[in-house]
């Protein structure tokens, strides 16, 4: 993923917006939130610029360095900002995008 300029999640959602978060391997997270359209399969582009650095509480970190996408180490996504209620997202594919 080094060199990329934006991460590209593909899914199927259901109209409620999801967290991706990253972690590098200095444990740093970062987080970037996307609403998905219901029942249709389509590309999230998640630019790398736009990804916040966040404690383990999900607080944003004043001054913290951008991401370094060549040291991820684990990603993940969450349903969260207390959103309630039966979910579903297919995730198909993530990729780098160099544009």
């Amino acid at each position: 993923m080094s060199g990329a300029k934006a991460i590209v999640v593909t899914a199927r959602g259901d109209g409620q917006t999801y967290l991706m978060q990253i972690r590098n391997n200095d444990n740093t997270r970062y987080i970037q939130r996307f609403t998905t359209v219901a029942d249709i399969e389509q590309s999230y582009i998640l630019p790398i610029a736009d990804f916040v650095s966040v404690d383990w509480r999900l607080s944003p970190i004043a001054g913290a360095a951008p991401m370094d996408i060549a040291n991820v180490v684990q990603i993940g996504f969450y349903l969260l900002d207390k959103q309630v209620g039966p979910f579903e997202i297919a995730i198909s594919s993530i990729s780098a995008d160099s544009v």
